[in-house]
């Protein structure tokens, strides 16, 4: 019989999403180390429509968690340094890569 297991980076949002939200709620920008749940955000900034939270984990680019409510800007990979892609994560979640 199979046993069902979740990809730990569902579990790590699963755990994390209560703090992520929140933060979601009120996005300001911040250049200082933070905790939410299980991520360690480096920084957090507001966009239009959103707000990113940029994690540790990106060896040469940035990578994070987006919160759209009305959904990403673009979705699919970035195109000129600078550029962030987007892809879906779960629900109005969606994880980012901004090249350096």
């Amino acid at each position: 019989m199979a046993t069902y297991r979740a990809s730990p980076p569902k579990v790590a949002f699963a755990v994390s999403e209560r703090s992520l939200s929140t933060a979601a709620g009120h996005c300001v920008q911040l250049f200082e180390g933070t905790t939410l749940g299980v991520y360690r955000v480096y920084r957090t900034q507001p966009v239009e429509g959103g707000c990113l939270f940029f994690k540790e984990g990106g060896l040469l680019n940035s990578i994070g968690l987006a919160h759209f409510p009305d959904g990403a800007p673009y979705i699919g990979e970035p195109q000129h340094e600078g550029d962030i892609g987007y892809e879906e994560f779960d629900g109005d979640w969606f994880q980012f890569e901004q090249l350096f």
